[in-house]
């Protein structure tokens, strides 16, 4: 069974949220205390934290976030798996494999449609090395800002930082056995790929 629970950075806005609903309920309106009581219940689902079992082995490469993959490309050297994330997933970053973190480039920038060809050049936008793997993230309409956790060394499945809404492209070494497909839902603790 899967526990719940929230994540620190979701406790102000969610706190912010229920007293706008009492306050509008008990001295303003009806209404507008039971829509902020609403957006305060999504609050909630939004910044949850749910403790998936991670099955940690240096042989597998796991999802570093929730989603569903959009699309899979490869060139000579690497595959790149495109991983949508909405709203509705869990938005924790997590490390897919163990190893040395660079941080490699952070820009800040628009919220546009992550699938944009506007996006690309003016979103906010990360890109982080794990090792051998590289993460590009790509924020979409409703991600106003990635949040990176500066760590030199990580383990796997240990949260990296958080990421709400976008793209998120990982490239990982052709020589490993790809284990999902495209349209697949999937979560941090799911194996994206193994070594062969």
């Amino acid at each position: 069974m899967k526990k719940f629970s929230i994540i620190e950075q979701g406790f102000r806005p969610i706190a912010v949220f229920f007293a706008l609903a009492v306050v509008f309920e008990l001295f303003i309106s009806d209404f507008l205390g039971g829509l902020f009581l609403i957006l305060t219940i999504a609050t909630i689902w939004i910044y949850r934290k749910n403790n998936h079992k991670i099955t940690k082995d240096t042989n597998h490469i796991l999802s570093p976030i929730d989603g569903k993959i959009q699309a899979i490309d490869f060139d000579d050297k690497h595959y790149y798996i495109y991983i949508d994330v909405n709203l509705c997933n869990e938005h924790i970053l997590k490390a897919p494999v163990k190893g040395d973190m660079k941080i490699l480039s952070y820009k800040n920038g628009t919220n546009l449609d992550s699938y944009s060809f506007k996006a690309r050049k003016l979103n906010n936008q990360a890109t982080i090395q794990i090792a051998n793997i590289q993460l590009y993230l790509l924020s979409g309409v409703c991600n106003n800002k990635i949040s990176i956790k500066k760590k030199e060394k990580v383990k796997q499945g240990k949260a990296i930082g958080l990421f709400f809404q976008g793209t998120i492209i990982m490239q990982i070494p052709k020589e490993l056995n790809l284990k999902v497909n495209i349209a697949d839902k999937i979560n941090y603790a799911n194996i994206i790929a193994t070594l062969k």
